[in-house]
């Protein structure tokens, strides 16, 4: 059974760390910010994650291991509005 998808999280990563527009990231395709976390995640060290599978909680967690690990990401996110589910 696949994990459920962590929407809030990748709200969070996508309008704080990468600091995308609300329309930005509300406006691409699932594909399109697959692509983009998946890039963002390589760039800052979190590994490569393979794209025919679905993000698991341990992708997640090295992504946000990834961003803790540099101060200027962990300084925006910190900053970005929390948004509720």
């Amino acid at each position: 059974m696949c994990e459920p998808t962590p929407w809030r999280r990748w709200r969070q990563i996508g309008l704080g760390a990468m600091g995308m527009t609300e329309a930005e990231f509300f406006g691409q395709s699932i594909i399109i910010w697959r692509d983009r976390l998946d890039g963002f995640m390589e760039l800052h060290g979190a590994g490569k994650h393979d794209v025919g599978e679905p993000f698991t909680a341990d992708d997640l967690a090295a992504l946000e291991d990834a961003i803790d690990d540099d101060p200027a990401l962990s300084a925006v996110l910190a900053s970005a509005p929390m948004i509720s589910p």
